[in-house]
């Protein structure tokens, strides 16, 4: 039984040695944001979902289209969508970021839009 315990102890801090470095930026940040594909269910559910605000809180806002998704597993979870947009009839195209959190229940809420960011906030570790 001593010999087990060892051999499990050794296995543990050979996995932590080998993985020190290698594997640095290749993990999220336990419970931060992490990257989705745009085209994922979730990050497809969150721009319908956007829109439908927008087109409530900010009508001149047209042409949304996602660029970046990330999310994050609370109770439920977080979405944070990068957009490009263009406002009323400009000719220039911005940038939104909108975080979405959807219960357990599915209910999803707008808690966060900052409209006309200059860069992407966030790179999938917070």
């Amino acid at each position: 039984m001593k010999h087990a315990w060892i051999a499990v102890i050794l296995a543990g801090a050979l996995c932590i040695m080998c993985n020190k470095d290698s594997g640095k930026d290749k993990w999220p940040v336990v419970g931060g944001f992490h990257q989705i594909e745009i085209t994922s269910p979730e990050a497809v559910k969150g721009v319908d979902f956007l829109k439908k605000e927008l087109a409530k809180k900010q009508p001149g806002i047209k042409e949304l289209q996602l660029e970046q998704a990330e999310s994050q597993v609370v109770a439920g979870y977080n979405l944070k969508l990068l957009c490009r947009y263009i406002e009323n009839d400009a000719k220039e195209k911005k940038r939104l970021q909108a975080k979405i959190y959807v219960d357990l229940d599915g209910k999803y809420t707008l808690t966060d839009l900052k409209l006309d960011v200059k860069e992407p906030s966030g790179d999938g570790k917070r």
